[in-house]
């Protein structure tokens, strides 16, 4: 029996003849000295109250509790709030058990049932809203403040309810979350003078749109901007836009006219960008108040309802300054950056998937990357193109010819853009056709704005040829077949594209005919320098891999593109094969070798994105993840087992700085392959990864790691860097033994195994072909040398048959260097020599 069934059975006498607030009185009284009584049982002592009520053992909480059903008229409610005052001010024990029965109360009950007049709601929420011994107001606060705007709505912002509405604000004194001042936000903009513009003239945006349109002469346009403005408020509460939003809002936007919504959508857009800027400097604590960023993100939607290509340009600007991730905080407003993603939906599909697909190869946001893929996906089907064939339309041209160049002039400046492979883009500036080293001010002057745009041109058009490179080289996992004329189209006559592609082997087949070519001067020649004549639209293509090849194609090919100077985007040619050893034949379900290596965790983790597998740091908490590569077109995955190194050092903030490493083990859905089982490429990409991953990361790459005080892998470090050579070293020192012999350094270089030898003046040297570190004969004592410093010689534009191997580069420059030791000037070396 509850508490109120026990208090209605022994006072219904009383019922009829006492008033209905002294009824409340009694059962509030009697149900707090139970639970004192149940606490001194529980506890034996006075318990020190909070705002927990204790739990009954074998017992129904409802026994403790003020329920909804025993208030039956809005006096009740009336009543209990008029005690909060008096409660408050006398804290006693018993009355803070009242407050919290009474307050509890008030968050539970439907107080949209009570027709409360205006001035009651107001001193009801009054007495709630000032008893700071209970925290129900806080978590009430959104449904009833949700109730006061409800009345607002339906009548003038009298006194009464604007009083009403200020109880909700937090006051700017004390800490607010982010919460807190959205409600003060809006709040303020309820009770801000009324304007004929609905947006919040907080901050400098607000003001800036409201005193534009506000002085309008044309008071059609002026009503035409308050509509639209309204409408984009009403419908920006959603992540995108309702179904039947698209006809309203082209109607809308013809009224106020496409020009002047272009134009003012331009000087907004600005405005907004350079306040994320000023937030990314923390010149500013926030960007807009909420109802801002909602209007502004409707109006960004709108955009692509205008096809205007200065504003489309602006939107792009915008997108990219709006996704920038600050550190600790993350991107200042991708929720207008993302509706920039569905404003580029709506524009013709060309130029559509142009710029989502620019988004989409730039942004690292997992959230931010499923929103825009939804859109893709969605853009795709509505034009009938598979989503994956968006990968291939959407590439920028940049504006380059069909050479991979680029002209743009200053007055009597030229700058001539080459883009000549993935990691080579080549700037020459000239003067009436002359060089120049650099622009004079003048020149930086005059063009300010047009140089600032060249540079971030130029920043985009390399990283969108690294882009291009990785998606072609990941088209090895995909087993990607194309019809001649749409790969013609997509690869070999797109200017940027091409600047890639042109640089590759390619497989053709017809029928029965199989061959491999590489295109020179816009023709196709096989491996033997013969002119391919066959290829037609019956023709399929694929990206040649050596795998499928014997010895002699390959040599062939290796031969070919040296003697022609081919640089090619990514190792093809020279690709390392990787084949099940013994060893893993034994091991049957699980490959150890690349077990028992010591890797630096974050250069690690980078490196998996980068190369598509999943992983996240590892720190001092429940972290442990196993780095995972999904491969959809096989229904396969490949796993490489890592944990935190045995000594578990972190970083201040709790990462790991080092971890070790494991087996690596293919799957079929959930069930654990046998490594005969997994076709070749897969198992040769996939190892060939883990052997790039090891070769980068591993600290036996580190020259400095003697001096760094961390004794406790000195002896995996010296095993690393002079030991065995895997896969993807031997082939480094293929080609070294083929690059060596064109330098004028040749006379002095031999190679023996695991080193290429160097003949100084001073010492002879060995250079491990691995790791790229260093001993001086005739002891071995290590030489360190360290990479990118000015200790390593800039082995200018020599010859490399692929681009992406920075280890390569680091041995040919160190081999240089030394080559020369009599003249080296730098004491941290010159020391170690003599």
């Amino acid at each position: 029996m509850g508490f109120f069934d026990f208090l209605n059975k022994n006072e219904k006498k009383e019922e009829g003849t006492i008033p209905q607030e002294l009824a409340i009185s009694k059962r509030l009284q009697t149900i707090t000295a139970n639970i004192e009584q149940l606490e001194k049982k529980l506890y034996n002592k006075d318990a020190p109250y909070d705002y927990y009520l204790p739990s009954p053992e074998g017992g129904n909480i409802e026994d403790y509790l003020l329920l909804p059903s025993n208030i039956t008229s809005k006096e009740d409610i009336l009543f209990l709030s008029s005690l909060l005052p008096g409660l408050s001010k006398n804290k006693t024990r018993k009355n803070k058990i009242q407050i919290e029965l009474i307050t509890k109360l008030f968050r539970n009950y439907r107080l949209g049932k009570i027709d409360l007049t205006d001035e009651e709601l107001f001193h009801f929420l009054h007495n709630w809203q000032e008893c700071r011994d209970s925290y129900t107001f806080q978590w009430s606060k959104g449904k009833l403040m949700n109730m006061v705007l409800a009345r607002i709505q339906e009548k003038d912002l009298d006194d009464t309810l604007r009083n009403t509405l200020q109880l909700f604000r937090t006051p700017e004194t004390v800490y607010m979350s982010a919460d807190h001042r959205k409600v003060n936000e809006r709040i303020d903009y309820m009770l801000q003078t009324t304007s004929l513009v609905p947006v919040d003239k907080k901050d400098e945006w607000g003001r800036v749109i409201a005193n534009y349109i506000e002085s309008k002469a044309d008071e059609k346009l002026k009503l035409a901007w308050a509509d639209l403005i309204k409408f984009c408020l009403d419908s920006s509460d959603k992540t995108s836009p309702p179904k039947n939003w698209l006809p309203k809002a082209k109607e809308l936007i013809n009224k106020v006219g496409h020009d002047e919504f272009a134009k003012t959508m331009i000087k907004s857009l600005a405005i907004n960008k350079e306040s994320i800027i000023a937030v990314h400097k923390n010149e500013k604590d926030h960007f807009l108040t909420e109802l801002n960023h909602n209007i502004l993100r409707g109006l960004v939607w709108c955009t692509g309802l205008v096809n205007d290509p200065e504003l489309q340009t602006a939107v792009d600007q915008y997108a990219l300054v709006a996704f920038k991730k600050k550190p600790s905080v993350g991107p200042i407003s991708a929720k207008t950056g993302t509706a920039a993603m569905f404003a580029f939906s709506l524009l013709p599909f060309k130029e559509a998937v142009t710029r989502l697909m620019k988004f989409r190869n730039k942004i690292i946001n997992n959230n931010i990357l499923k929103s825009i893929d939804r859109i893709i996906s969605e853009v795709a089907a509505k034009n009938g193109y598979d989503k994956n064939l968006i990968k291939e339309i959407g590439v920028m041209d940049f504006g380059l010819d069909e050479l991979g160049n680029k002209k743009i002039e200053f007055g009597s400046v030229t700058c001539n853009i080459q883009a000549r492979n993935a990691g080579d883009v080549i700037i020459e500036w000239k003067k009436d056709d002359k060089p120049i080293k650099s622009v004079s001010a003048t020149v930086k002057k005059e063009f300010a704005g047009r140089l600032k745009e060249l540079k971030n041109d130029i920043k985009e058009l390399e990283a969108q040829l690294q882009v291009q490179k990785d998606r072609i080289e990941g088209y090895y996992l995909e087993q990607k077949v194309w019809k001649y004329n749409e790969w013609l189209e997509n690869y070999i006559t797109h200017p940027l594209v091409k600047v890639i592609a042109s640089k590759l082997i390619w497989l053709f087949k017809k029928e029965d005919i199989n061959e491999t070519g590489l295109l020179i001067d816009n023709k196709f020649f096989n491996v033997k320098n013969e002119l391919i004549t066959w290829l037609d639209e019956n023709v399929s293509v694929e990206l040649w891999h050596p795998i499928n090849s014997n010895i002699d194609e390959i040599v062939s090919w290796r031969n070919f593109i040296q003697e022609k100077e081919i640089t090619q985007p990514f190792k093809q040619a020279y690709r390392e094969i990787y084949l099940l050893t013994d060893a893993e034949l034994n091991t049957n379900t699980y490959s150890n070798r690349f077990a028992a290596h010591i890797l630096r965790q974050h250069q690690f983790a980078a490196l998996c994105k980068q190369r598509s597998w999943q992983y996240h740091l590892m720190g001092q908490w429940d972290s442990h993840n196993t780095p995972t590569i999904q491969l959809p077109v096989w229904n396969m995955t490949a796993q490489y087992y890592v944990d935190a190194d045995g000594n578990a050092e972190a970083n201040n903030v709790g990462v790991f700085n080092y971890i070790s490493t494991d087996q690596v083990r293919f799957y079929q859905g959930n069930e654990l392959l046998q490594l005969i089982n997994v076709p070749k490429i897969v198992f040769s990409e996939i190892m060939r990864d883990v052997d790039l991953f090891v070769g980068v990361t591993s600290i036996g790459n580190d020259p400095n790691w003697t001096n760094t005080g961390n004794e406790g892998y000195n002896a995996y470090w010296h095993g690393y860097s002079f030991g065995e050579l895997t896969e993807s070293a031997k082939m480094r020192s293929e080609v070294l033994q083929k690059l060596i012999p064109r330098l004028k350094i040749a006379d002095k270089c031999s190679f023996d195994k695991k080193y290429l030898i160097v003949k100084g003046k001073l010492r002879t040297y060995k250079i491990h072909m691995g790791s790229g570190n260093i001993m001086m004969e005739p002891n071995d004592q290590y030489l360190c040398i360290v990479p990118g410093g000015r200790t390593e010689k800039d082995p200018g534009r020599i010859y490399l048959p692929f681009e992406g191997d920075r280890q390569l580069s680091v041995i040919i420059s160190k081999a240089l260097l030394l080559a020369e030791d009599d003249k080296i000037k730098d004491v941290t070396i010159t020391r170690q020599i003599k």
